[in-house]
């Protein structure tokens, strides 16, 4: 689980507008994969840092798409944040791997703060990962925490003219981007509700020990995935309610669709959590039912142990005159009594069904 702790964003005291790197490093040299694409035409280039810098040419008409991998370079951060003339807090935002998903709006410009998130199976971990957003009518730069590119099948469209995204303008590339992550997150969330099926089958089958741990670490990261898609709904509702001129009226349709899958997102999340809480609920019921059944057992063979006991004491006496003592097959007489009423017992227990 990456933790979401907000008082390990960044140290305190700082200025407002200090970027500040807080996470990991995850890559070795930050790179920008540059689009330049319209109706007709479409440019990919890959571009080092010191190239960056002096590549933002604004062409117009054309859409240009800047996505930055990698965000421990404050240096160069702050750099691309005076070329293309970002406010200093949406730097500051930007570095902050423990910023929550949100939307700052500008006068001509939209900041959007994200999270992506991975599922690691083996491990029952959920990985998140930061996204920026810096949208312009001129151009978009998305920022991504890690090198391994979360936008790879927008990219994909763009590069062989699939879909629509060509014919639209960055708004719609805003709106792709978003959507690509909500569409992991519902792949995410169809593996973790496969992941609860799983343990359900393991309490019913033979819950073990380890089973509870299981049961309250997915709990945990569900928690913290959910901190990550309610801010996600909100942001399809603010997208949608945004000043006119700053997104286009034709991708307003696009937007509800949006709204509509992080609701129905948000709702999987509470229906996995409650079905986590049933979990530990059914995990505690099998346990109990598991003890029952031993001291049922137990009770069982003592109940049966009882008039055997007895005997046992009986003829285990130092009594002088006992008849049954002189009797030549005394011995064998009472190890079939014995038999004999432990078969009754048994014969008893199953008719009342309590074997």
């Amino acid at each position: 689980m990456d933790t979401n702790d907000p008082n390990k964003a960044k140290p305190s005291g700082l200025p407002p507008g200090e970027v500040v790197f807080t996470g990991d490093r995850k890559v070795e040299e930050i790179h920008t994969h540059y689009l330049e694409y319209d109706a007709q035409l479409c440019k990919d280039v890959t571009l080092d840092s010191e190239h960056v810098l002096t590549f933002h040419q604004p062409v117009k008409g054309v859409n240009q798409w800047y996505d930055i991998r990698g965000l421990h370079d404050v240096d160069l951060i702050k750099s691309i944040g005076e070329i293309f003339q970002l406010h200093p807090l949406v730097l500051e935002d930007i570095a902050n791997i423990f910023e929550r998903p949100k939307v700052d709006e500008f006068e001509d410009a939209l900041f959007i703060s994200l999270k992506a998130i991975s599922f690691n199976r083996e491990e029952t971990t959920v990985h998140f990962e930061q996204i920026g957003l810096y949208y312009t009518h001129d151009f978009l730069l998305s920022f991504q925490e890690d090198d391994e590119d979360l936008f790879a099948n927008v990219r994909h469209r763009i590069n062989h003219g699939l879909g629509r995204v060509r014919k639209k303008g960055h708004d719609y590339l805003v709106y792709a981007l978003i959507d690509t992550l909500t569409d992991q997150y519902l792949e995410i969330m169809e593996q973790i509700e496969e992941e609860i099926e799983a343990i359900e089958e393991e309490i019913i089958k033979r819950p073990k020990a380890q089973t509870k741990t299981k049961i309250y670490h997915l709990k945990q990261e569900l928690n913290q995935v959910r901190k990550a898609v309610v801010p996600l709904r909100e942001i399809a509702f603010n997208l949608l309610k945004l000043e006119e001129g700053l997104l286009g009226e034709e991708i307003d349709v696009y937007l509800r669709d949006l709204k509509d899958h992080c609701s129905q997102l948000v709702d999987q999340v509470d229906t996995c959590r409650d079905n986590i809480n049933g979990l530990q609920d059914l995990f505690l019921s099998e346990m109990s039912h598991q003890m029952n059944l031993v001291v049922q057992t137990l009770t069982i063979v003592s109940t049966i142990f009882i008039p055997l006991s007895f005997l046992a004491g009986l003829y285990g006496m130092n009594f002088q005159y006992m008849p049954e003592l002189a009797w030549q097959n005394g011995y064998f007489y009472l190890l079939g009594l014995m038999v004999v009423i432990t078969i009754a017992l048994l014969l008893y227990f199953k008719r009342k069904k309590w074997l």
